[in-house]
């Protein structure tokens, strides 16, 4: 729940413990965090936010799977979700998350490469051992009295590299994200999940349990050598796309809304809410009424019109390109307008592209999410195949920095 406050009860002792833990740091970083506080400390006489606009916002965090082995590298995604943050922006915002540094290390100990920003630019990012509890921390915080942030409805606010210790103890492993607070641009503060701590578990397996992937087939046609083998595995492996059964994937069909939808929901862990009848060829009880119900709230896809989604339908690779466009722009809180100014008119069709997918085919190959059917053909109209979809999803998470 969030929940509006005067700033008279925030907690201004989390800005000292930021100072005193980083003293060391630019004294620019300092200057810009006393001039907060000192700003924050001016504006004690606040009025509270209507409670009309107080709504549930939900932390969260994301693993991409829940088992990993001594020496996989994974991401952990922090993102907070909640129809308040539409209209919500900040001057300043902290996120901590304690982790388990016995058996969990950064992937490359860079503290600037692993704490990958979203649309977020943390004016700091530390990761350091609490001496009281001898727990790991990391925090990021943004801090500008100068430029507010517009927080966004479900994107992730950090990606964070990890590697599990090649001596990691199988069992449980617990992320701790510590209790988030938010001040917007009026200095209000607000309180995320009744300012309390949210916490998500993985698991470490053994190692010795590690079966080997290279060199074995992991469906009856899918050769070894097929181009898109490496994607097809690995999104299996994260239960974002199944086999048709449990011998073959059918690399060759072609692939519908309803299934493209789904692959994007499970790519991105979202929650799947509940079908309220918005579509009129989508009933309730159809093993993807929910997935259409999430994907069309996030606004990665659309219906077609006239009360239809026609989820049967198949997907066109231009109709592909809109939807993993929006899907980029949704989790990642960023648009594309400047990934198209980039596109170096690689496709001589690219005027057979209708007009309304014309800047996500330019943005998504950009981004290096979609290719041609050759070198000079992007070939609009066809319709997509599931080994096609299985590199596009697969692209697009390395895109987005989630694997």
């Amino acid at each position: 729940m969030l929940v509006g406050e005067p700033l008279a009860g925030f907690p201004i002792s989390k800005f000292f413990i930021v100072l005193d833990v980083n003293f060391m740091f630019k004294w620019k970083k300092l200057i810009s965090l006393l001039l907060l506080l000192n700003c924050i400390l001016l504006n004690c006489v606040v009025s509270v936010k209507a409670e009309e606009n107080n709504g549930s916002v939900v932390p969260d965090i994301k693993f991409g799977k829940q088992t990993y082995y001594p020496g996989d590298t994974f991401t952990v995604s922090l993102r907070l979700t909640g129809d308040s943050l539409n209209d919500f922006s900040t001057n300043g915002v902290e996120f901590v998350l304690e982790y388990d540094h016995f058996n969990l290390e950064l992937a490359s100990s860079n503290t600037d490469k692993d704490l990958r920003n979203s649309y977020i630019n943390y004016t700091n990012k530390f990761n350091y051992l609490n001496k009281s509890d001898n727990k790991q921390n990391i925090r990021v915080a943004y801090m500008n009295i100068s430029k507010s942030i517009a927080l966004k409805n479900g994107a992730n606010v950090l990606n964070i590299k990890f590697k599990v210790k090649d001596n990691a103890q199988p069992g449980i492993k617990r992320f701790v994200l510590k209790p988030v607070q938010l001040v917007d641009n009026k200095y209000n503060v607000f309180h995320v999940n009744n300012d309390e701590a949210f916490v998500r578990t993985l698991e470490i397996l053994p190692k010795d349990s590690k079966k080997p992937s290279a060199g074995l087939k992991t469906f009856n046609d899918v050769e070894l050598k097929h181009w898109a083998k490496e994607y097809i595995d690995k999104l299996v492996e994260r239960k974002v796309i199944l086999g048709v059964d449990s011998s073959n994937f059918k690399p060759k069909n072609n692939v519908t809304r309803a299934q493209f939808a789904a692959f994007i929901v499970r790519a991105l862990e979202l929650d799947l809410l509940e079908y309220n009848g918005e579509f009129k060829d989508v009933k309730s009880g159809d093993w993807y009424d929910k997935i259409v119900a999430t994907a069309v709230k996030s606004k990665i896809i659309e219906g077609v019109g006239a009360g239809k989604f026609e989820p049967n339908s198949f997907v066109t690779r231009e109709q592909m390109c809109a939807m993993i466009i929006r899907a980029y722009e949704y989790i990642n809180g960023l648009e594309t307008k400047d990934q198209i100014s980039k596109y170096k008119n690689r496709f001589k069709d690219i005027k057979e592209v209708s007009s309304w997918a014309q800047d996500c085919v330019k943005a998504a190959n950009v981004l290096g999410i979609v290719n041609g059917m050759t070198d000079t053909k992007f070939v609009p109209k066809s319709n997509s195949l599931r080994e096609q979809a299985a590199a596009i999803i697969y692209k697009f998470l390395k895109a987005s920095d989630l694997v």
